[in-house]
C-alpha cells in the first residue's frame, strides 16, 4: 500500500530545537536573514526568548521579513516577560521612539 505523503521525498525534514537555533544563528552570521528567520521562528513560537529577541528585531529592522513594528514589539514583549534584558532595552527602545 502506497502511503500519501504532503512532502516530496525529497525534501529535507525542518530542523528544531539547538539545530534550528544554530542554523538561525549561521544563516545570521552570513547574512542570509530570511533563512534565519524561517530556522528562528519555530523556536521563538515555542517560546525561546533568545529566538523571541531576534526574530523581534529582524521584524524591527525588516531583515528576512518586511519591517513591522507592532509585531516587532510583540516579539520582544513576549522575550522581555521572561526576563531577557535585551528585549527589555529593545522594547523600551520601540516605545521611546513612538514605533510600536
Amino acid at each position: 500500500m502506497k502511503r500519501f505523503s504532503f512532502f516530496s521525498p525529497s525534501a529535507e525534514p525542518a530542523l528544531s530545537g539547538q539545530a534550528a537555533i544554530d542554523a538561525g544563528l549561521e544563516a545570521i552570521g552570513k547574512g542570509d536573514y530570511a533563512a534565519a528567520f524561517q530556522s528562528l521562528l519555530p523556536e521563538a513560537e515555542r517560546g525561546h526568548k533568545i529566538c523571541q529577541g531576534l526574530i523581534g528585531k529582524m521584524c524591527e529592522e525588516g531583515n528576512g521579513t518586511a519591517r513591522n513594528y507592532v509585531g516587532a514589539a510583540r516579539w520582544h514583549q513576549r522575550a522581555a516577560a521572561q526576563g531577557y534584558a535585551a528585549a527589555q532595552v529593545a522594547l523600551g527602545v520601540l516605545y521611546q521612539k513612538a514605533k510600536a
